[in-house]
């Protein structure tokens, strides 16, 4: 069944930069600015003139025929959810995903990115009005994604780590703080034989991207997870690679908030009283400021090869023993080339035989050590 995501988000908060990172190829994606310039706008995401109005039009009979049914999954960019959109959308059962980088991040993104008075006024309005053309009503759920640099430890074994991913009483650059206690009932959800979902980058829908699981608690700094990463899956196998060369150390918790459960204070400032969890994603960029990577080791007895992956001490000699044998292999076939030669010859028949067996024994030797190397290091101990 086709699927419809529905981004929403003040202006300037990265819409269509989510959903360019996360769509598929013959994705459906609905984008006012697009379809205004497509149509002969020139202006920088205007609202107003021929085209737009047109763009405009075009837009909305476009969502119509989306949530009709269509046989491919789709994507809709919508800054204001007015009341009938929302009925729309919930009757369509689309998902709805909300950039929120907070009101801070937003106006200094539309005032780096040259955007006009009105926009900035705009963004204010949606801040005042929940995203909604009238006032966010309560008890009402929003996906959201946040992201943090964590403190991370990968020394307990292959594919293993222990992360904070969450820090309590941290402002993060959503406006949000997120208070202690705010996982404990979507905690209950999980257990060993349920265990938290580890995914690459937030991608739900990419099977590929579950890269692993963990296991959550809360501390007394916030959430940590004791996390097992899938190493026969190629993208956990890479992830773990860049976690412990330092080239990854932030994650990102996924989940749904719920408006009832969230105090605002005089200056904007929301407190999470709870976060219904849903996944921890390993990520590139994280949010929050009070967070840090303390520490990756590997085992004495492990290497890093150039590509990044870990091998153990006995890997490495296997691959030695499998190296040996193949000079051996080079031996033996130099011998039969100088069995067969006519004596004392040594022109161009000889040094033709013996370039093109060399290379085929080249050819050879890295096939059989790439394939030895990756059974070594896909396969786990039994």
């Amino acid at each position: 069944m086709a699927k419809i995501t529905v981004v929403t988000g003040p202006p300037a908060a990265g819409k269509t930069t989510y959903i360019a990172e996360h769509k598929h190829d013959g994705d459906v994606v609905v984008d006012f600015d697009a379809l205004a310039k497509a149509l002969g706008q020139t202006a920088e995401h205007s609202v107003d003139g021929v085209p737009a109005s047109l763009a405009r039009t075009a837009r909305d009979n476009v969502i119509d025929d989306l949530l009709k049914g269509v046989d491919t999954d789709s994507w809709i960019i919508q800054t204001w959810m007015n009341p009938s959109r929302s009925n729309a959308y919930e009757q369509a059962k689309a998902e709805i995903v909300t950039v929120d980088p907070g009101i801070d991040e937003v106006l200094r993104h539309a005032k780096d990115d040259g955007r006009d008075d009105a926009t900035m006024d705009e963004i204010r309005r949606w801040y005042d009005h929940g995203g909604s053309l009238e006032k966010r009503k309560s008890g009402t759920q929003t996906k959201i994604c946040k992201r943090f640099a964590v403190k991370a430890d990968a020394s307990a074994g292959e594919g293993k780590f222990t992360a904070l991913v969450s820090a309590f009483g941290v402002k993060d650059s959503q406006g949000q703080i997120i208070e202690p206690g705010a996982f404990a009932e979507s905690l209950k959800g999980f257990d060993e034989k349920t265990p938290l979902p580890i995914i690459w980058d937030h991608q739900w829908d990419d099977i590929w991207s579950h890269i692993g699981s963990a296991q959550a608690s809360e501390t007394d700094e916030g959430l940590q997870v004791e996390a097992q990463l899938d190493m026969d899956n190629p993208t956990a196998q890479q992830a773990y690679s860049l976690l412990s060369q330092g080239r990854v150390h932030e994650f990102s918790i996924g989940g749904f908030e719920d408006r009832s459960q969230i105090e605002t204070d005089d200056d904007g400032t929301e407190h999470v009283k709870q976060f219904d969890l849903a996944e921890v994603s390993m990520t590139l960029k994280g949010a929050n400021p009070d967070t840090r990577l303390i520490d990756v080791k590997h085992h004495e007895s492990e290497h890093v090869d150039k590509e990044g992956r870990v091998l153990a001490a006995k890997h490495v000699e296997a691959l030695k023993s499998t190296r040996a044998s193949l000079a051996e292999d080079i031996k033996a076939l130099d011998d039969v080339i100088d069995a067969v030669s006519p004596p004392g010859d040594s022109g161009k028949s000889k040094n033709l035989a013996s370039e093109h067996s060399e290379a085929f024994l080249m050819r050879r030797r890295k096939a059989l050590a790439r394939i030895h190397l990756a059974a070594l290091t896909g396969e786990e101990e039994k």
